[in-house]
């Protein structure tokens, strides 16, 4: 027997239109991811991870890390896949 449980986690996707929101839970901990969608080129979704700094309330004291958002963004990957995200452009909106 393993000392420590595996987080689970659960993901959401909403489609808003032109926008998107992923709500990712891990355990208790919630986190919601925005979405912008793409005109052109290869993928559907660009999203900055850089924008996750903490978890939602109430445990928004708790910093999510660059470890965190690797999981975070390695997790939603492997569920999502056919929606081609691209995690390493920032919003259009904000170029």
């Amino acid at each position: 027997m393993w000392p420590f449980k595996r987080a689970e986690f659960k993901i959401e996707f909403k489609s808003l239109g032109r926008c998107a929101e992923i709500e990712y839970s891990e355990g208790d901990q919630r986190v919601k991811i925005w979405l912008e969608m793409l005109a052109v080129g290869p993928s559907d979704w660009a999203a900055d991870l850089r924008t996750l700094k903490a978890w939602d309330p109430p445990h928004d004291a708790v910093i999510i890390s660059d470890d965190d958002r690797e999981r975070i963004r390695s997790r939603v990957t492997a569920k999502l896949g056919r929606a081609r995200i691209d995690w390493e452009m920032p919003f259009p909106s904000k170029l």
